[in-house]
Parts: structure tokens; sequence; C-alpha cells
């Protein structure tokens, strides 16, 4: 019994890591696009203007 028990404990870990991991993640890609964005649009921007 307490082999099983240790064994299935990282396992909610690991989840919750990799759940994490992949909200950081969104939220960095999230700004990515919002700067790329920007940064697209300033560009073009300058083009018109020039």
């Amino acid at each position: 019994m307490p082999p099983r028990h240790a064994s299935s404990m990282p396992i909610p870990n690991v989840k919750r890591m990799a759940f994490l991991m992949a909200f950081s993640f969104g939220e960095v890609a999230e700004k990515l696009v919002h700067v790329g964005k920007l940064g697209l649009l300033h560009i073009v921007t300058m083009k018109l203007l020039s």
C-alpha cells in the first residue's frame, strides 16, 4: 500500500506544473502577439508616412 501511494503522489504535482507552465506560456505568447501587432502597426505606419 505505501509504495503505491508514493508512486501516485507525483502525478498531481506534474499536472499542476504542466498547467502552470502552459498558463505562463499562454500569457507570454499573448504579450508577444500584442507586441508583434504593435510593431507591425508601427512599421506599416512608417511606410505609409514615408
